[in-house]
Order: C-alpha cells, then structure tokens, then sequence
C-alpha cells in the first residue's frame, strides 16, 4: 500500500482495491498539507478516480483516542466502510450464484493469501 502525499489519486500494487457490481473502488490513505485522512474512492469510466467517502479526516488526530491502530481499524473503519457499502450496494432481488470450487479458490487467493517477507529475506505464503 503507498500513503498519498500530493498529486492526483491512483492505485497500484499493495493498494486495497476491487470491484463489485461493475464499481472498482478503493481506500487510501493520505498525507496533505501535515493532515492525515483515509478516504473511499471508486474509478470513473476515463480511469481517474472520485472521492466517495471519508473514513477519518483527522486521522492523525486520534492517537490517544485510538493508540493502537486496530482499535481504530474495529471502531472506525469498519463501522464507516459497512455504511458506505450499504448505501452503495443495496441488497439485490436475486441472490448470486453459488460459487464453483475453482472460483473459491480464485477468491480465496485474491483475498486470503498473505505473503510475508521474512526478516532473512525469504517469503511464507499462509492465510490472512
């Protein structure tokens, strides 16, 4: 994942992104002007890309709200991200299909597998 710190919005390899229902959105976070934030983001058709939602504009301000970042992770994102993805992806009338095992497998590795770079240099795959 690369923290913005100027310039336009993209995404690359490491950066949270994907796309359901034809909408490829993502969540960065960011650094402006000494102001930290993480929003939500979704692709326009021309590959630029608009702010949905803010998560935490004042990030960097909830150090001794949140000390550890996975409190923060629990109480805040979590909580922002599942209201936006409830308003942007309303209960359809028709449940999706079951997946075939080959497409478990394929989600499973695009959002299960970890790969770990070990401090001799060496990679562990395992199961986030």
């Amino acid at each position: 994942m690369t923290v913005r710190t100027s310039g336009y919005i993209t995404f690359g390899a490491g950066d949270f992104v994907r796309t359901d229902r034809g909408v490829t959105w993502g969540i960065k976070c960011s650094v402006v002007d000494g102001i930290e934030f993480v929003s939500i983001f979704s692709r326009n058709l021309d590959g630029t890309w608009n702010a949905e939602a803010i998560i935490d504009d004042g990030f960097d301000m909830r150090t001794a709200e949140y000390p550890n970042v996975i409190d923060w992770f629990i109480h805040v994102l979590l909580p922002k991200l599942n209201a936006w993805l409830a308003s942007k992806f309303p209960a359809s009338g028709t449940p999706p299909a079951p997946l075939s095992r080959l497409e478990q497998a394929d989600q499973l590795i695009n959002t299960r597998l970890a790969i770990t770079v070990n401090s001799d240099g060496t990679l562990t795959a395992s199961l986030k």
